[in-house]
């Protein structure tokens, strides 16, 4: 039962739903509430219906119907009008679900023309000249660390603390 946050509930309903048997009755005060409660019961494999308590009081009515409409299309929908006549009666505006289908991936034209990539291993690109191998044992090593550096990283704890 969805009805207005900080609204109170009419004494008549309130009676009419604890003498029935056979329902549990939830009571929800926002969209999020009631969508989220007849999701939840829907995917537990009870039969839901909800009720709306005044539907014109009700902030976020037109999304939470369809997003039920979409996610629960099983879910029968009452409403119950306070008044001189209380009328509880099935929703007639319900809207129809929304398809929730993605829309088909553009296809990309592809250039004309052989591809400007090479593979690797295909030769050395022309504008870039191929390196030349270099012999490991000739060449100077370059450290990648300092002296100081190795000397912090290689120190025990004590030392660090001066």
């Amino acid at each position: 039962m969805w009805h207005e946050r900080g609204g109170g509930l009419d004494p008549d309903l309130g009676s009419t739903l604890a003498r029935m048997q056979g329902f549990r009755v939830v009571r929800c005060d926002s969209d999020l509430q009631a969508f989220a409660q007849v999701c939840a019961a829907s995917r537990a494999g009870e039969r839901v219906t909800l009720l709306l308590v005044e539907p014109s009081r009700l902030t976020g009515l037109s999304h939470a119907l369809a997003a039920t409409a979409t996610y629960t299309p099983q879910v029968q929908i009452w409403r119950f009008e306070a008044g001189a006549a209380k009328t509880l009666a099935a929703y007639t505006s319900v809207p129809k679900p929304v398809a929730t289908e993605t829309t088909p991936p553009t296809r990309l034209k592809m250039p004309a023309g052989p591809p400007r990539l090479r593979l690797a291993g295909e030769g050395a690109s022309p504008s870039v000249p191929a390196p030349e191998p270099a012999n490991d044992e000739d060449a100077p090593r370059t450290p990648l660390l300092t002296d100081e550096e190795l000397a912090m990283l290689l120190a025990t704890d004590k030392a660090k603390r001066g």
